[in-house]
């Protein structure tokens, strides 16, 4: 790989970062800016002053096989801003031929590309502060010292990360790229993190209050008591089991979260599994979240409304802290379904940005976009019939 120019003498060497403006990018690299400096000074040559200037900004879409028009953007802002390199931060899966990719880099322009999904869930921050040393080193200091760097770093990141070279993606470049081995799963735990399905609770506060509702309907009713002590754990497991996959379904199929083949760009059609199987784990954890709080709720409301002199009618004349669990457990799990119905009460856009990343929603709006676009043409293609 051909190195980059080298600064001549000792000075100041200005990183940019660009960073697209929501979630793990923006937080990351607004971490990135107070922790990165020492870090390069350290891992790489302290004789330089680093200096990191991070901006926040709505990053070209690109797609999941190119990705070039991103780190166009980033090339020029460089020359703009007068930085000496500059890294993209994203949370776009991209794909480098099968396997996701982690990061890109093009040295002749000092251009690098950070993709956040393929980290997977955990250790993100310190994954990407590693790889972030990583690419500098290739695009400042080049070949040599990269080698020394990614040889010295090699235990801070998973095994299954590996860099490679390409001189085939463009006659111009000559650069290297770090991919995920066998990285479906670690690229699809990154895509539901980015969708922080946590947000998921405070989008379904209408369902959330009809569940309470309903909860407390159910608590003081001796049928219900009665219910839940005949049916065993098994049984209670197998409700509460079906009550969640009800609500999962009814907002995907009311909100039109599936995604279709048909709909979408072809060159994002190899994600397409890995889109929907992440939309359907991240409702899948918001509402587990929401089951989880109403079991706490309606456990603990149990526990102080019902008298055990009255509940021991309906437990052959013993009550245990198992009578109150079943109470609790299934009025949460009849409750759920209340709150699916009250789900219906939010808007289709709230729904959509608690459970999307920020990528997600750029790409789903473009293709809507794009579908409403070709209707108008077709309609307006069509030769009007004469006569009616």
């Amino acid at each position: 790989m051909t190195e980059p120019a080298a600064n001549d003498g000792n000075g100041s060497i200005i990183v940019g970062v660009l960073a697209d403006p929501e979630a793990a990018p923006a937080q990351i690299g607004l971490a990135m800016r107070d922790e990165l400096p020492e870090v390069l000074a350290q891992r790489l040559d302290g004789s330089y002053q680093w200096d990191v200037e991070v901006r926040l900004e709505r990053l070209p879409a690109g797609s999941s096989e190119g990705h070039f028009q991103m780190m166009e953007t980033a090339a020029r802002r460089r020359e703009a801003e007068g930085w000496d390199l500059v890294v993209c931060l994203t949370d776009l899966p991209i794909r480098h031929g099968r396997q996701p990719l982690v990061a890109d880099t093009h040295p002749y322009r000092r251009v690098g590309l950070v993709c956040l999904p393929a980290f997977g869930a955990l250790f993100l921050k310190q994954r990407v502060r590693t790889t972030l040393v990583q690419v500098v080193a290739l695009l400042w200091s080049g070949t040599e010292a990269w080698r020394v760097a990614v040889e010295r770093d090699s235990g801070r990141l998973p095994k299954s990360l590996r860099w490679t070279t390409d001189d085939e993606l463009d006659g111009q470049r000559d650069g290297a790229q770090m991919v995920a081995n066998f990285g479906s799963l670690r690229l699809l735990a990154g895509m539901v993190r980015d969708n922080r399905p946590w947000q998921l609770l405070p989008a379904l506060t209408s369902g959330i209050a009809g569940a309470f509702a309903l909860s407390a309907f159910y608590l003081i009713n001796s049928g219900v008591w009665e219910l839940a002590q005949a049916l065993g754990f098994p049984r209670l497991v197998l409700i509460l089991v079906a009550s969640v996959t009800a609500m999962v379904v009814w907002l995907i199929l009311g909100r039109s979260l599936w995604e279709r083949s048909a709909r979408i760009a072809p060159q994002v059609r190899s994600h397409l599994k890995l889109l929907n199987a992440a939309t359907v784990i991240t409702l899948l954890l918001g509402v587990l979240a929401m089951a989880a709080m109403l079991f706490v709720v309606n456990l603990t409301a149990a526990a102080l409304l019902i008298s055990g002199d009255v509940l021991v009618q309906f437990t052959d004349g013993e009550v245990t802290p198992g009578a109150y669990l079943r109470i609790g457990w299934l009025t949460s799990a009849a409750a759920i379904i209340a709150g699916a119905i009250g789900s219906g009460f939010e808007s289709d856009e709230a729904v959509r940005e608690a459970v999307y990343s920020f990528r997600e929603r750029q790409r789903r709006a473009a293709a809507e976009e794009a579908e409403e676009a070709k209707r108008a043409e077709e309609a307006e293609a069509s030769p009007e019939s004469p006569g009616h």
